[in-house]
């Protein structure tokens, strides 16, 4: 129901009560405006509540995404919320064809929380109303891919260490289809990814490298498209150590990881019809006689020296050596990684939209107008040789892994995007 209080399934249901949903709801002030819920009784047995939930048809082209859409999302939020604690087991949403997959994603996203106790209150199991929808079960996957990223990343750091989450991700996965390869600490230092290692070797957690291939049985293209996601499992930034205020946080820093492995999940759940390939460095950055020390130099796999003048500035160092590795041994058409890079993107951008550093034109158009049709917005930020110049040459290497307050780091030179955001943006391709 929009806000001028139109909508036929409920003049349907309405006319079958003889008009006393009508009544009912009139009691109730009328149609809800936008973002309120009417919670009426049923007029048979079919369904224990009705709830008319008020959607805003107000649309500004301004705004960058498909407004609908996000009005249908934030609608169906509002109508699952409402029957939290009312023990409901099943919900059919009244829906359109064409909102039906934005629909299904917002329902099963808004239906978890963390903590299992509070999710047991909420409903579960969704559907459309009076029909099937292979829409809306496509939301639903999307959704519950968007939920496994919210699950790793709220784990506790001593609950998800690099060989748990590795074990984590053969579980979810290789059931699927998925091929998973998981490497561990003498593969890396095989693999000259010194970079990677110069920030794993101050934990006593062993490191791992995850690799994921999704490769159909059908495909419509021969290309692979390659993912990668930064997988520091706790964040303590080794010796340039951070405050000790807010630093639990930290165990969310392998959101770049919980990502990628969910889009695995979502692209094998909908038997995406191309190859799709995945890989995560995941380690811990912890300060301890063996780590890093700031001025250290280390050689990365393509054979590049960098200066390691901050050591929480270690995000880079993984993917670096990840990006070298995917790009190299697997060849992709295009890649994208993501990773909790920097907050100073969440002070430019706020939480409205994600940071995209991307020189392919092609890429960037894909990836805008991927956010234009999911809500997640994304902002193109600058990649000029400006940026580079500031952190190469540095004193003793040919690139420093910090530039200060006005530099980027460089990554490789590819068909390639790079989300380092604190915002997570779950790919749809």
């Amino acid at each position: 129901m929009v806000e001028d209080g139109t909508n036929q399934t409920f003049l349907e249901l309405n006319e079958k009560s003889g008009s006393i949903l009508q009544k009912h709801l009139d009691a109730l002030g009328g149609p809800p405006k936008a973002g309120q819920v009417r919670q009426l009784p049923s007029s048979d047995d079919e369904f224990d509540i009705i709830a008319i939930v008020g959607q805003s048809n107000k649309a500004d082209p301004s705004e960058n995404r498909d407004v609908n859409l996000e009005n249908v999302r934030a609608a169906v939020a509002n109508g699952v919320k409402a029957l939290n604690g009312l023990q409901i087991e099943k919900v059919q949403i009244a829906v359109d064809s064409e909102a039906a997959q934005a629909a299904g994603e917002s329902a099963k996203m808004t239906a978890w929380t963390y903590k299992a106790d509070k999710r047991e209150k909420i409903p579960q199991k969704f559907s459309v109303f009076k029909k099937d929808s292979l829409e809306f079960d496509q939301g639903l996957i999307l959704g519950e891919a968007q939920n496994i990223a919210r699950e790793l990343m709220e784990l506790p750091g001593n609950l998800l260490t690099p060989s748990i989450f590795a074990d984590k991700c053969v579980a979810l996965l290789e059931p699927l289809g998925v091929k998973v390869n998981v490497y561990g600490a003498d593969w890396i230092k095989e693999q000259n990814m010194n970079a990677f290692w110069s920030v794993a070797k101050g934990s006593s957690e062993e490191p791992k490298f995850v690799e994921m291939i999704w490769e159909p049985e059908v495909k419509n293209r021969e290309e692979t498209f390659a993912l990668v996601g930064k997988g520091v499992t706790f964040d303590s930034g080794g010796i340039s150590i951070k405050p000790s205020a807010n630093m639990g946080d930290m165990r969310g820093d392998m959101g770049g990881a919980a990502v990628t492995v969910a889009t695995m999940y979502a692209a094998a759940k909908l038997k995406i019809p191309g190859k799709v390939l995945a890989t995560t460095p995941l380690a811990e950055n912890m300060p301890s006689s063996n780590a890093s020390k700031p001025g250290d130099v280390v050689i990365a796999r393509n054979g590049k020296s960098i200066q390691i003048d901050n050591t929480d500035a270690e995000g880079r160092l993984l993917l670096c050596d990840a990006l070298d590795y995917t790009a190299e041994v697997h060849k992709p058409a295009a890649m994208i990684d993501s990773a909790t890079l920097t907050g100073a993107m969440v002070i430019a951008l706020g939480d409205g939209a994600t940071g995209v550093f991307c020189k392919d034109n092609d890429l960037w158009n894909l990836i805008e107008k991927s956010g234009h049709e999911t809500g997640d917005r994304a902002w193109r930020m600058p990649h000029y040789q400006h940026y580079f110049d500031a952190i190469s040459p540095t004193h003793n290497a040919d690139l420093n892994n910090t530039g200060g307050r006005a530099a980027v780091f460089p990554f490789a030179e590819h068909p390639h995007c790079h989300f380092p955001s604190s915002f997570i943006l779950l790919m749809l391709f």
